[in-house]
């Protein structure tokens, strides 16, 4: 049975996912990362590395320019081509030697004592390797070991992909529709995601499934509120505003508060247990307008859909036709206001999308199927090959 380590810069959810599904499968599996979550999702094997992730370092790449240098992009800005991530500075160049040097130490420490050589396949989620130089990368491949990259968003959209780990990638893949256009190599795979967490939450905190219907306000006495059924939540839960078209999205929203019985709920900024709770009190969901960072949706609409709470969102034409059986109210920033009328007011409809959500989530995103058709690309790109047994082993 093959050994299968994922390297994750930290554990956004979907990492670890992949670990239990391959465990679940009867496979050894672990998850590195190498810093600890941001919104609180568990960690197994935790590196600590320094100089990573915090906001003096991000700004201390601002104010040297490495960022805008490597990335060339502002926020809203399309992205039409495959970046390369390098450093194209000297003051860039020594600061990534420097660190690396401090993440070799702190990768040795751990390297033998938890058999980190001992794996038949390497899958870095975020197209990175335990430091930025290619070390690590070399010994790896030259031991003939197996390199999976996986790409979430960002990570290839504006950091780009690393020259060095794309070379010895043996399979790229990806979740994003939009990283299919910038780099052709990629294979698309469904995120791996548990939905019993979001059920559970959702049951303890709203157990009726969905409220009953709004009523607007201006039937009522002048700038009076009906009274009537409970108030309707409408959440938006951006990592980035500027990514997601939040200011449309606040926007509309406000003035649907002028005339109906609804509130928003903004969600940011909170450690995930509490940001899944808040949604749980919800009884509709925007995940984002404008396609600013991507299309579709991510793990914040899965989550909303695993809880039956009907989701909206923006998407294009391309991506709806990649995946025609969603059950997202498709929105963008003109027709959003109608859209959340509709829904509102419609009570029967608020339930079925919020039943088609459930069940797609269930379908398309279920760890095991997922990991299954993992295994299929493993296969096809010689990852892995059917041992006599017609169980999975490493490619060697």
């Amino acid at each position: 049975m093959p050994r299968i380590l994922h390297l994750a810069s930290q554990n956004y959810g979907p990492q670890l996912e992949f670990v239990r599904a391959h465990r679940r499968m009867g496979n050894k599996s672990l998850l590195v990362t190498m810093a600890p979550s941001r919104y609180g999702h568990a960690d197994e094997l935790c590196l600590n590395y320094p100089l990573l992730g915090s906001r003096p370092i991000f700004s201390l790449k601002r104010l040297a320019r490495w960022e805008r240098l490597r990335y060339g992009w502002r926020p809203g800005t399309e992205v039409k081509t495959l970046r390369r991530w390098e450093p194209r500075d000297p003051a860039g160049r020594s600061f990534y030697r420097f660190r690396d040097r401090l993440w070799m130490g702190k990768l040795t420490e751990v390297w033998d004592s938890h058999g980190l050589a001992d794996y038949d396949i390497y899958q870095l989620d975020g197209g990175v390797c335990f430091i930025f130089g290619d070390e690590v990368l070399s010994r790896l491949k030259g031991a003939g070991k197996k390199i999976v990259t996986m790409y979430y968003g960002s990570d290839l959209r504006l950091r780009g992909a690393i020259p060095a780990v794309e070379e010895a990638s043996d399979l790229s893949l990806t979740c994003e529709f939009d990283h299919l256009a910038l780099y052709p190599r990629l294979r698309y795979l469904f995120l791996p995601f548990d939905s019993s967490q979001c059920r559970r939450i959702r049951e303890e905190v709203r157990p009726d499934a969905a409220r009953p219907t709004a009523v607007s306000t201006l039937s009522g006495e002048a700038g009076g509120v009906v009274p009537g059924p409970p108030r309707l939540r409408i959440c938006h839960s951006p990592t980035a505003r500027q990514f997601k078209g939040s200011d449309v999205i606040i926007d509309v929203v406000r003035r649907l508060e002028r005339r109906f019985d609804v509130e928003l709920v903004l969600i940011e900024n909170m450690p995930h247990r509490d940001a899944l709770r808040l949604k749980a009190t919800c009884d509709l969901a925007i995940e984002q307008v404008g396609n600013r960072a991507g299309t579709g949706y991510g793990v914040n609409s899965l989550e909303t859909l695993a809880m039956g709470i009907p989701t909206c969102t923006d998407m294009t034409d391309e991506y709806e036709e990649f995946v025609p059986d969603h059950p997202f109210v498709r929105v963008d920033g003109r027709s959003l206001e109608s859209q959340l009328v509709t829904l509102i007011e419609d009570e029967d409809l608020r339930r079925r999308k919020g039943a088609e959500g459930r069940e797609w989530v269930e379908r398309r995103h279920d760890p095991l199927s997922v990991v299954w058709e993992l295994y299929r690309l493993y296969r096809e790109h010689g990852v892995l090959f059917e041992g006599k047994d017609g169980g999975q082993e490493g490619a060697r």
